[in-house]
């Protein structure tokens, strides 16, 4: 191949006349090799040699496997083929990976379109808003219809089954109706198991609930596909950015802030679409699904142990339960719009309104028949400060104690201070302080001791976590029965784990079927127990 000087050399030459046998002479080379260099109109190129690689065979393989894993490793690559009988190197087959993706990626894909109330695509945003009381992380539910181009974004406390339903069933009431499909990715909130290129997704249980009482149907898209629901996609990018250059008093008004955002995206024309999503939104209501006549029944089951002062919490709220539940377990039941709190067998014990938010204004009814507070056996009744008493199901009445927010210079010490003990364990130790009049040090004795109450039981709920025991075993459950040969004084040492302050270890032998599990586990929940 000649280079680029020669050729010039031979235009030059022939511009001055000179024939192509001259030309030849005059540059050393043949006389059809002058006349082509003079003919052609541009500089010679080095032309790409065709060569054969041991991976061509395989080429089709890979390309179906990187279509539905894009991110496959040429690792992965290599190693499957080499079980399928590829000689070949490593090299060999990362360059053909690297240009079979590039081949994908560089391929055109069709903007696609949906009808009125056809779809719409919904996904979870995590991002960080920046409050009064500082940083703090807020989950965002971005719901945007695909024909007219409407907007709804909610805050949620949490990337959940019932978080979606509720955020899904308040949009639902906004624009009137619902739509034909929903377009997820696959989240944990509907999916059990996600979708795989041979394989449909296997979709919850409650969600197919869900998805049956408003008449609309669930589809999964697939994985590391961004653009399939790319219409939702770019909005949480947007808001991210909005919620970056602002500052919030609360999260009550980073929520209404939000919401004037929202009209202000209704208002303003689309540039895809030409139209004002409010506007188009008005063309796309007649074609959706008619809303049922009652909500879907959404709740959430969190369990909690009560305290001993008959209080549970709850995203910052302390609820009340009856003095005979204290230091038992409960089910708290979560709605959009009621907390209700269930014994372990379901009975209803009390009800309280819901809505009110992390560390909101929330009500805390009273059990008439709790623990004694100041004389008497009873409680006395307060009054509710600034509000009436509440109804409970059937008809009964509480006195309301509302929780007042603490000031926010208050508030950030608290935090700061890494109390386990929540700003409104505080309060209510305040109010009884009040109420009996205790002195300064009785006051400081009774918020030391409730934190490290606190303290102990998250230690030892972390510390249960981490032994992962398959059963809880007690030595006081042992059976010696059937072991009349053992001295119970040899079990009585280990009990006391004076072998863990000794660091030395346990030895338990013996044949199958005596007790050596149970006697191990008994001693690690003996040891998580004590701290």
């Amino acid at each position: 191949m000649y280079k680029e000087l020669t050729w010039m050399d031979a235009k030059r030459l022939r511009a001055q006349g000179m024939s192509y046998v001259e030309i030849a002479e005059r540059l050393g080379i043949d006389r059809r090799t002058a006349k082509k260099l003079c003919v052609s109109e541009d500089p010679p190129r080095p032309g790409r040699r065709e060569r054969k690689s041991k991976a061509d065979d395989y080429e089709e393989l890979i390309r179906a496997w990187l279509s539905g894993r894009p991110r496959m490793k040429a690792t992965w690559v290599y190693q499957r083929l080499c079980i399928l009988g590829y000689e070949g190197s490593y090299s060999v087959v990362k360059r053909k990976v690297a240009e079979v993706r590039e081949e994908l990626s560089s391929q055109a894909t069709v903007r696609f379109e949906t009808l009125p109330g056809h779809q719409a695509q919904v996904d979870f945003g995590q991002a960080k808003a920046r409050l009064l009381s500082g940083l703090e992380n807020v989950v965002l539910l971005v719901v945007l219809l695909g024909f007219s181009r409407f907007r709804k974004i909610l805050l949620c406390p949490r990337q959940d089954r019932p978080s979606l339903m509720w955020g899904l069933a308040e949009c639902f009431r906004e624009v009137g109706g619902t739509p034909h499909e929903l377009l997820f990715d696959n989240l944990k909130a509907v999916v059990l198991k996600p979708r795989s290129p041979g394989e449909d997704a296997v979709v919850a249980p409650e969600w197919l609930s869900f998805c049956a009482h408003y008449g609309t149907n669930a589809r999964i898209c697939f994985p590391y596909r961004a653009q399939t629901k790319g219409k939702v996609e770019r909005p949480i990018g947007v808001v991210k950015s909005f919620l970056y250059s602002h500052t919030f008093l609360d999260l009550e008004h980073l929520e209404k802030e939000l919401a004037l955002d929202d009209r202000a995206w209704g208002a303003r024309v689309h540039t895809t679409t030409g139209m004002a999503p409010e506007n188009r939104l008005l063309l796309e209501r007649k074609f959706l699904l008619p809303l049922p006549e009652k909500p879907f029944p959404h709740y959430l089951n969190l369990w909690r142990t009560v305290s001993k002062d008959c209080f549970v919490s709850f995203e910052g709220n302390m609820y009340s339960v009856p003095h005979a539940f204290s230091g038992k377990k409960v089910c708290l039941r979560v709605t959009a719009g009621e907390v209700r709190i269930l014994s372990p067998q379901g009975a209803l014990l009390s009800a309280f309104p819901g809505g009110q938010g992390r560390r909101g204004e929330a009500p805390r009814p009273r059990s008439l028949g709790g623990p004694s507070r100041g004389g008497g056996g009873r409680m006395q009744p307060e009054k509710a400060r600034g509000n009436g008493p509440f109804p409970l199901p059937g008809g009964e009445a509480r006195p309301l104690l509302l929780v007042r927010r603490w000031p926010m210079a208050v508030e950030t010490c608290i935090e700061r201070a890494g109390f386990s003990l929540p700003p409104e364990g505080l309060r209510e130790v305040i109010l009884e302080a009040g109420r009996r009049r205790w002195s300064y040090e009785r006051f400081l004795e009774e918020v030391i001791s409730r934190e490290l109450a606190l303290r102990a039981e998250k230690r030892e709920g972390m510390l249960m976590r981490l032994a992962r025991f398959p059963q809880l075993k007690t030595l006081e459950d042992f059976d010696l029965t059937h072991l009349p040969d053992l001295d119970p004084k040899i079990l009585a040492e280990p009990g006391e784990l004076g072998f863990l302050r000794r660091k030395e270890n346990v030895l338990i032998q013996g044949p199958p079927g005596i007790g050596k599990t149970h006697l191990a586990l008994a001693l690690g929940l003996k040891a998580v127990k004590e701290g």
